[in-house]
């Protein structure tokens, strides 16, 4: 008959190789002729543990603990299994009570640390690792461990020293591959984040953190396609890993799949309820998504859970964008009055201001915001708005030359020689088109001013322009932005061109129309629409969904029946992609581009149109335009003006308050009706 140690002994062989049931079967023998020894109860709880059976395996350590209260090695392993069961509270317990009766217990003194940074409470955890590391520094997982709680704590050189070091003293530790990794990328580190995770794949192909974090990278680089590709394998291997589920949701918001992106973030959510980016990001996409009540009260429930700064200045954009600006100045009140040097948040409350049209108050907060952070592009972009709606053009179009170093600004490469208005002297210089159609048509008039200044035109400009514009002579040479640019000498940005040719109110250059329609086309069109008799005027209420102030700048159908029933006015709709019947209007169906576009204008009496495209395509046309401007309009149209500077044949209808489109369309129906008439 084998000793009790001896059974012991052969029980832990059989444990320490994987033979569980062999290793039970000695326990539960030992146990048979001595149900007292507590070796065998902590070793038989240990084999429950690690079979799924946490509760049972509490019971059976618990019964050793009553046996020998002194041996800290049981309390550990309690610890353990309490973590298991998630009991927190009383796993960090069981630790700091076997470190009590051994201090220098390192594996207590690891778990308890990552038990540590379960609780949120890094700083402790950091203390606990340190001391480990004091007795076992030749452990890789310490280090490692140790790291993670300085990345938590924002200490990121120094977690990756001790990543590095993990690695050092283990080369094939994929998962300290996978922390120095996510360090690396916190810290900028692109080239190392990527080695890093391409190490942990190769080191564990299945491990679903390496792709996951490689899908991090990915998204940091612009690499959304293949982000998504990286973090749907991280899903493959770990179906509920929340953090896949939010990089996949990144990759996807990124490429405007909006509807599947929310669909990741909420499973991130739902997955891990306590995380705040989480959070956010899904409030982000319903925000793009134009789905802003959602978003607010996302935004809200942060606040509420994480009162942070970050979620509090979400809200206050979106609480704006709602129109409820009340509810948003006093969101970005109570981030002041804890942090007066927020330049941000200064920031978003001038927006809000500006908003309103509360525009001293907005000057003065974008004024505090630049005195705290004085080469902030947003801010220095938002008050050259205001200075270009006040007429202010001197100062506004300087300041709006920091639209290009906004985070959100699409990158213009400069491959050539700026030009700043010096001789052009017969030099070719390009110019590239920016931001929408409206914009590249309200800005093409400077182009005969540079050719006038001794240049050489060669536009670049979107696709839909393009073949339209190549035809009009006074334009230089035209380009598609798609085609590789010809050769130039120097390079400016359309919208550039008002401040180097210094643009005041009085020097506008106005006189239109600078852009011509094939008569061919406009006799076609002029057939066409021999069907509808009388005065005809053009109605387009909506532009394009994509814009971020779409919902703004479009109006309702609900608000526009009074204008569609005037007497004498046939109403021809300009609105593509539109159904019949929306509207008791004519519907011409679609037509192929803009320069069809045009010649239908060029058949009609009065255009009537949102603040989008169509309004500038008919000023630069020449034609009778009314513009229907929301109560914020944009800059270009100036401060409580009926008439635009840019646009002689232009009349503007503006809301009287914000979100009051029925007072415009009744404004628009009473002025229609006289102005038919005298037609």
């Amino acid at each position: 008959m084998p000793t009790v140690l001896e059974a012991l002994s052969l029980g832990l062989e059989h444990q320490r190789a994987g033979r569980l049931p062999e290793a039970e079967g000695v326990y539960r023998a030992v146990l048979t002729a001595n149900p007292d020894n507590a070796d065998a109860l902590h070793l038989l709880g240990v084999i429950a543990c690690q079979t799924g059976k946490a509760e049972a395996g509490v019971a059976l350590v618990q019964q050793a603990i009553r046996l020998r209260p002194t041996v800290a090695q049981f309390h550990n392993t309690l610890g353990n299994a309490l973590t298991s069961l998630r009991r927190l509270e009383e796993a960090r317990f069981a630790f700091e009570w076997a470190l009590n009766l051994d201090a220098g217990f390192a594996e207590a003194l690891v778990n308890l640390g990552n038990l540590l940074q379960e609780l949120n409470q890094p700083e402790d955890a950091v203390a606990r690792y340190r001391r480990a590391l004091e007795l076992r520094p030749d452990l890789p997982q310490i280090h490692n461990n140790l790291g993670n709680a300085l990345r938590r704590m924002g200490q990121l050189e120094d977690a990756i020293s001790f990543f590095r070091q993990a690695l050092r003293l283990n080369q094939e530790y994929a998962e300290a591959y996978v922390n120095l990794a996510a360090a690396a990328l916190a810290a900028g580190l692109q080239d190392e984040a990527v080695h890093c995770c391409q190490q942990a794949i190769r080191l564990n192909p299945l491990l679903p953190a390496a792709h996951s974090n490689f899908a991090a990278v990915l998204l940091a680089q612009g690499r959304f396609e293949t982000a998504a590709s990286a973090s749907r394998e991280a899903l493959r291997l770990a179906p509920d890993y929340p953090e896949a589920h939010h990089n996949l949701g990144d990759a996807l918001r990124a490429r405007g799949v909006l509807d599947e992106a929310i669909d990741e973030y909420r499973e991130a959510l739902r997955l891990q309820p306590d995380s705040p980016d989480t959070m956010r990001n899904l409030a982000a996409a319903l925000q793009q998504a134009g789905r802003n009540d959602e978003a607010a009260a996302l935004y809200a429930s942060a606040v509420a859970r994480w009162p942070d700064g970050e979620s509090r200045r979400q809200l206050a954009i979106v609480l704006s964008k709602l129109g409820r600006f009340t509810d948003a100045e006093a969101c970005c009140c109570e981030v002041l009055a804890k942090d007066p040097c927020d330049a941000e948040i200064h920031r978003i409350l001038g927006n809000v201001y500006f908003r309103q049209r509360r525009l001293d108050e907005a000057a003065s907060c974008y004024d505090a915001a630049l005195a705290l952070r004085p080469d902030d592009a947003g801010t220095h972009y938002n008050r050259a708005l205001l200075l270009l709606l006040r007429g202010q053009f001197d100062e506004g179009w300087r300041e709006y030359e920091w639209r290009s170093r906004r985070s959100d600004a699409r990158a213009t490469p400069f491959l050539l020689p700026v030009w700043q208005g010096e001789p052009l002297a017969g030099r070719r210089i390009l110019v590239c088109a920016e931001q929408g159609l409206g914009d590249s048509i309200q800005f093409l008039r400077y182009l005969p001013k540079l050719e006038q200044a001794g240049g050489r035109v060669v536009f670049q400009c979107p696709s839909p322009l393009a073949p339209w514009l190549a035809k009009q002579r006074e334009l230089g040479e035209v380009v598609d932005f798609t085609a590789a640019a010809p050769e130039a000498d120097l390079q400016a940005p359309l919208l550039s061109l008002p401040r180097i040719f210094r643009t005041a109110l009085e020097t506008i250059p106005s006189c239109t129309p600078y852009l011509s329609v094939d008569p061919r086309l406009v006799e076609a069109w002029r057939e066409k629409l021999a069907a509808v008799p009388g005065f005809r005027a053009g109605l387009v209420w909506a532009g394009s969904p994509q814009n971020s102030e779409d919902a703004h700048r479009s109006i309702p159908n609900t608000a526009l029946h009074s204008l569609c029933d005037v007497p004498g006015v046939n109403i021809v709709c300009l609105q593509q992609d539109v159904k019949g019947g929306e509207l008791p209007i004519h519907y011409l169906g679609s037509w192929t581009d803009i320069e069809d576009f045009a010649a239908i204008m060029m058949n009609l009496d009065l255009i009537i149109s949102a603040d989008t495209m169509a309004a500038h395509l008919a000023g630069a046309l020449g034609r009778p335009v009314w513009t229907l401007l929301r109560f914020a309009a944009d800059y270009r149209w100036l401060l409580n003006r009926e008439d635009s500077p840019w646009y002689p044949t232009m009349r503007l209808f503006r809301q009287p308050a914000p979100g009051d489109w029925d007072a415009v369309a009744r404004a628009v129906a009473d002025e229609l009706e006289t102005y038919a008439g005298r037609r």
